[in-house]
């Protein structure tokens, strides 16, 4: 599954790799109606909250919403209201509308916003990888990011990373394929420790 904001290289990045699902995330769809509302009805006013709140609803809970969304815009361009911010509003559900499909989305049981992967990406990889006056080439940083989240869920030793026997299940891989674990080098569990004190 894939699930993202509007921006275009995100998304031939995303579809390149064939998702089953993909999404325009549910905040940034709710961002553009609202932005919508306000050209048609003028910023924050009772109508375009009315507006607002009922297109927001259908959008998330019929499986029509998108294209319902669409006919309800076409319908402000009718009266006039707000042409220019509606028109380009409009355009963007347009351009995204085979992305919109929230409410199968969350009859499956998909999440319809980024926002938990966005926070995750931001305490995982962030704090640890932008702090002042770091930098990284492309093998350390992805050493650091592979043993990141092993050290942050827990998995760290089950994971096996530099100590013998430490993950018995692929320590069982090994020997099935007649080969055998390597021993850890000389100072490992010293440099485990260092690893485990940096990365939290």
């Amino acid at each position: 599954m894939a699930v993202a904001d509007g921006a275009k290289d995100s998304w031939a990045f995303l579809e390149s790799l064939c998702p089953d699902v993909a999404l325009l995330d549910f905040r940034h769809m709710a961002r553009h109606l609202k932005a919508a509302a306000d050209a048609a009805f003028g910023p924050d006013t009772a109508a375009g909250t009315a507006w607002l709140e009922k297109r927001r609803h259908i959008l998330r809970h019929d499986p029509k919403g998108a294209g319902k969304a669409v006919d309800a815009m076409r319908h402000l361009l009718r009266k006039g209201n707000g042409a220019e911010g509606v028109r380009r509003e409009l355009a963007c559900f347009r351009n995204n509308r085979r992305r919109m499909d929230c409410a199968q989305a969350a009859k499956a049981g998909y999440a319809i916003g980024s926002g938990a992967v966005e926070a995750t990406d931001k305490a995982l990889v962030t704090t640890r990888m932008k702090r002042s006056g770091q930098r990284w080439g492309r093998d350390g940083g992805q050493g650091v990011l592979t043993l990141r989240p092993l050290l942050k869920s827990g998995r760290f030793d089950r994971a096996g990373v530099g100590r013998a026997g430490a993950a018995p299940e692929p320590k069982r891989r090994l020997e099935a394929a007649g080969m055998r674990q390597r021993q850890p080098a000389r100072g490992a569990n010293r440099a485990r420790r260092v690893i485990r004190r940096r990365n939290t």
